[in-house]
């Protein structure tokens, strides 16, 4: 019962300081933000974060790789389903990304939302003699963050349906292996 508890009290922690990051970020610059102020806005000890996080830049992956968690859960194994609930979750924390994308400060955050995202699409990635499904996987990540950083350098103006199609043909067509999918689906 103890664990059920600590791990909900983890849970909670991460989320009230991923939210508060969130917050600043409104009104901030991400190297303008101190650790001390994101501890001060979620009202949580100062060493709390420090036993979840190194620096604020894990935090800002953590929050980020949660909250698109939390909205894709259900397309999971879908990865064609995907593609419209990533573009509404840009939408709606366009700021954000903004930050994660084009703010120099935020290289190394970028690079961890990379590796994420390349962990996320490994398990149905295809791979062969030519292509190890790893770098195939990295290069799928890349592919979509640079189709978001495109979409918001047109100022959202692109329609999310031409964007899903884009991710179709940018990110996913040639790089899932449908037995892999098959598999992944089954399990869900």
């Amino acid at each position: 019962m103890e664990s059920k508890q600590e791990d909900r009290r983890i849970r909670r922690s991460r989320r009230l300081l991923g939210d508060a990051l969130l917050r600043l970020l409104e009104t901030h610059a991400l190297n303008t933000i101190k650790v001390r102020q994101v501890t001060d806005a979620a009202d949580i000890g100062y060493m709390t974060f420090y036993r979840h996080y190194n620096n604020l830049d894990e935090l800002l992956v953590d929050r980020v790789s949660s909250l698109i968690e939390e909205e894709i859960a259900q397309v999971v194994a879908d990865c064609y389903g995907q593609a419209p609930v990533i573009f509404a979750h840009v939408g709606r924390y366009t700021p954000l990304y903004r930050t994660i994308l084009f703010s120099p400060e935020a290289a190394r955050a970028r690079r961890m939302m990379e590796d994420a995202l390349a962990g996320s699409y490994l398990p149905t990635t295809r791979g062969d003699a030519i292509i190890p499904a790893a770098l195939r996987a990295r290069t799928m990540a890349s592919a979509a963050l640079t189709l978001i950083a495109w979409w918001l350098e047109q100022d959202r103006a692109v329609p999310v349906e031409r964007m899903v199609a884009l991710y179709h043909q940018l990110v996913l067509d040639g790089h899932i292996d449908p037995d892999k999918l098959r598999a992944l689906v089954a399990l869900a």
